[in-house]
């Protein structure tokens, strides 16, 4: 394969995104995190030192937080390439003609890398820009701004892209499960070099940040101790601490070895990716559906919905039926709604949300609060269709010129998530409501209003379905797995909270519903 041919493959790709309002969308939350920096809410400081600001610091800065916080959001921007070609129909043109599957992947790798890239590129813009404005010297140093950002971030960002053509070869990685997984392979793999203290395991390069630091401090102060802290939230007062003029890391062939090998890697993933991709072959999975033996009676395809729901069986969905009267229009809507909901969910997954339901019945008090937090973590890929099926399966012409149906059908679609989350939450309510909790109660019931709220708000204005699975995951990752209660929407840990979390995720999903109102008239105007 020629670099002439993997251009000609990458180019027009990052050309129709870039066209994309979501493209300007990440370039302005780029100029956004470099503002987090211009008002000290992302820090970094080593024991009890900090840095003079100059070039090589603000270079550094904006490098760390391109390789931890875009290093996230970056995945989810990129991970679409291969699906945008199966869904238009250009790969099984492409897989018609001559190009390997090598060749189309390392492609698509090239493309992700260019849009991260960018995002880098911004970034360095931003820091030129903040030397001017935050800098205790004067002089501009270009090389020693721009050399963090090209050797810590751009072999991190190779790293990401390649992850996302991994993720969307293999076949149980490219949907909703995918997206969230990556977020806990993140943490992990941020984790796991710092604590190991693994030199050559830390794709981020901050430990490179670390030991030039180390030695700075320890040229200054041969007894001092102390790590590197690097923070993203409130602005802490580092005043206290004593300046350090840092050059930067002085880079030698050992660490820019170390550092350009991670491009050589991620060509290597993208490279054994291959193995999974299927070629856009339609072909073979038709054949396996024909063969696959029929496993729904006939008073199942004798229901006016039939077909919506494989994983879940005919007698569970008669009791709702039977439980709603027939000139219900909106409670059969919503029964509807809850087939297609749960229409890719296995019986696996079913028997693991009794389990997780039962158990917050079940355990003591204190186990049934982290159960609980559980719980409302596993069904998030049916909450994150709520919205998207429209533009996903191109039904948006049948369903928005049905008669009243912004009152019918949405209705019952955010009817459909609130019972998805009082349903498999509902043992940790009962729980709460046996021991006389009402605060708890409380903010479970806000926080049962308020997913469904945020999946439906977010699915309507960005008709996909990443942008919850990563928002979701990483809010619930933040507040409700490690105890914050301010953050806790579910009543977990309500009791711990001196901040009224009922009320505020109330009102939050009051607004959300709002936005999804509006965002569902604008598409009915269209």
């Amino acid at each position: 394969m020629s670099p002439a041919l993997l251009f000609r493959l990458a180019w027009p790709d990052v050309l129709e995104r870039a066209r994309r309002a979501g493209f300007l969308l990440t370039v302005g939350t780029t100029v956004w995190l470099g503002s987090l920096v211009y008002t000290n809410n992302i820090q970094m400081w080593v024991g009890e030192y900090r840095g003079v600001v100059n070039s090589a610091w603000l270079g550094t800065l904006m490098a760390l937080s391109a390789t931890t916080f875009v290093s996230l959001a970056g995945f989810y921007v990129v991970k679409n390439a291969v699906e945008r070609d199966r869904l238009t129909g250009v790969g099984q043109i492409l897989a018609a003609t001559r190009v390997s599957t090598r060749a189309y992947l390392l492609a698509k790798w090239l493309s992700n890398l260019v849009v991260l890239a960018t995002i880098v590129f911004t970034l360095a813009l931003a820091a030129v820009v903040l030397h001017f404005l935050l800098a205790e010297t004067l002089r501009l140093d270009l090389g020693g701004l721009l050399a963090p950002l090209v050797l810590l971030a751009l072999p991190a960002m190779a790293a990401v892209a390649a992850v996302a053509v991994l993720f969307e070869t293999v076949p149980w990685l490219s949907g909703g499960a995918g997206n969230v997984v990556y977020f806990f392979v993140w943490n992990v793999a941020l984790a796991v070099p710092l604590i190991t203290r693994t030199r050559w395991a830390d794709w981020t390069g901050i430990s490179l940040v670390e030991a030039s630091l180390a030695a700075a401090v320890h040229a200054r102060a041969p007894g001092a101790t102390g790590g590197i802290s690097f923070t993203a939230g409130p602005s802490k007062d580092l005043s206290h601490l004593a300046a350090l003029d840092w050059a930067g890391i002085e880079w030698d062939a050992s660490s820019v070895g170390l550092r350009l090998a991670w491009i050589a890697a991620a060509a290597l993933v993208v490279i054994g990716a291959s193995v999974w991709f299927d070629r856009f072959d339609t072909v073979r999975a038709e054949s396996a559906t024909r063969m696959e033996p029929p496993r729904r009676s006939k008073a199942w395809l004798s229901h006016p919905t039939a077909g919506v729901s494989r994983a879940l069986s005919a007698p569970i969905w008669a009791l709702f039926d039977s439980a709603i009267a027939t000139r219900a229009l909106v409670g059969s809507m919503v029964v509807a709604e809850l087939r297609l909901a749960f229409s890719d969910m296995s019986r696996w997954w079913a028997l693991a949300a009794a389990g997780l339901w039962v158990a917050s019945l079940a355990a003591p008090i204190a186990a049934a609060r982290d159960v609980h937090v559980v719980t409302w973590l596993w069904p998030i890929l049916c909450w994150s269709k709520m919205g998207v099926r429209e533009s996903l399966h191109r039904t948006g012409p049948l369903v928005y010129s049905c008669p009243r149906s912004l009152q019918r059908q949405f209705l019952a679609l955010w009817v459909s998530g609130v019972v998805i989350a009082a349903g498999t939450g509902s043992g940790f309510a009962i729980r709460c409501v046996l021991a006389g909790d009402r605060l708890s109660l409380a903010a479970w019931l806000a926080g049962a209003l308020f997913v469904p709220s945020l999946a439906l708000a977010l699915g309507v204005w960005t008709g996909s379905s990443r942008t919850f699975e990563a928002l979701y995951a990483v809010l619930w990752y933040v507040g409700p797995a490690n105890r914050i209660a301010v953050l806790d929407y579910s009543g977990a840990w309500a009791t711990a909270s001196a901040v009224p979390t009922a009320a505020v995720y109330g009102v939050l999903a009051v607004l959300l519903l709002a936005a999804s109102v509006v965002g569902r008239r604008r598409q009915l105007r269209a």
